[in-house]
């Protein structure tokens, strides 16, 4: 995940949500969500693409 196409800030908040929820981390990863507009340079922007959300769920759920 460290060098995925994501967002600095979505990867701090995954990363969060996994070291404290695990598995149930999942749960969360629609509601990091967030787009104020198309400026690739707003920080306060969050996504997840869902090749990522598959890839953390596979690995997330076999434990």
């Amino acid at each position: 995940m460290l060098h995925t196409n994501m967002r600095y800030l979505t990867k701090e908040r995954a990363y969060a949500a996994i070291h404290h929820d695990g598995p149930r981390a999942l749960l969360s990863f629609d509601a990091m969500e967030h787009a104020s507009s198309s400026d690739m340079e707003d920080c306060s922007d969050s996504h997840m693409p869902a090749s990522i959300r598959s890839v953390l769920s596979e690995i997330l759920l076999r434990s």
